[in-house]
């Protein structure tokens, strides 16, 4: 197999595995999917034309999303014995925190609709991020305000988005965790918008199905965030793929 193409296929299937990182999976392990790291570094190819075809020039916080992920059942885990978290969860919250916040796109992608979608995966994950270590605390201040946060710098960077654009494929994933933890109308409003958008312009079923999905959760009212989503898809028997 020639280095291009084994770009390409490690590059897919890392996408396919920490995309399907879309809630907590509290209620059962079925999705879980086992998943080694070591494989972005095959990933990371700059010199391969296949280079960035699945991940975009967001390779290394898509690295980011199984850690997430194992925090989060670590949380749980912390939550189901009624105490906050211990230094190491915090410390281990703190430092994937840093990670997210001072990524930039690096500086050799000329590509703006690919910046844009790397900046836009950025306020997803930490729209995972907070909802995932803050869980079932749900009414936690901190949570609400860093979350608001993220879902404001989301809103800015969604206004400029084409849908005609391919490298608009990659959101599909933030949209979903954003949309989970929208309240506002405008943002949820946007974000249906793009998904709609998305479907319309690509003729993908996923950014189809996230929006079905966001919608049961946005009518229930009472659910919020990656538990949310698991609940929902349980519920209505839902298997959601945002890849």
């Amino acid at each position: 197999m020639d280095d291009e193409l084994r770009t390409l296929v490690v590059e897919l299937y890392l996408y396919l595995v920490t995309c399907a990182n879309i809630t907590l999976n509290a209620l059962t392990d079925t999705r879980v999917i086992k998943y080694d790291r070591s494989l972005h570094a095959v990933s990371k190819a700059p010199g391969s034309k296949a280079f960035g075809v699945m991940l975009g020039c967001a390779h290394d916080l898509f690295e980011i999303i199984p850690q997430i992920s194992r925090l989060a059942r670590l949380r749980l885990l912390e939550q189901e014995v009624h105490h906050g978290p211990c230094k190491e969860t915090t410390a281990v919250f703190r430092k994937l925190e840093d990670d997210i916040l001072c990524w930039k796109p690096p500086s050799s992608r000329t590509n703006q609709d690919l910046v844009l979608c790397g900046l836009i995966f950025q306020q997803g994950l930490l729209v995972y991020l907070y909802a995932s270590f803050y869980s079932r605390d749900v009414q936690n201040t901190s949570s609400q305000e860093l979350i608001l946060q993220s879902l404001n710098a989301a809103w800015t960077l969604l206004t400029r988005v084409d849908c005609t654009s391919p490298s608009t494929t990659i959101l599909v994933w933030p949209l979903t965790m954003l949309g989970s933890c929208a309240i506002q109308p405008r943002l949820r409003r946007k974000i249906s918008d793009t998904l709609t958008a998305m479907d319309l312009y690509l003729n993908m079923a996923p950014p189809r199905l996230a929006l079905q999905v966001l919608e049961l959760l946005w009518d229930d009212g009472t659910l919020f965030g990656p538990l949310g989503l698991e609940e929902i898809m349980l519920k209505n028997e839902i298997v959601l793929s945002v890849a």
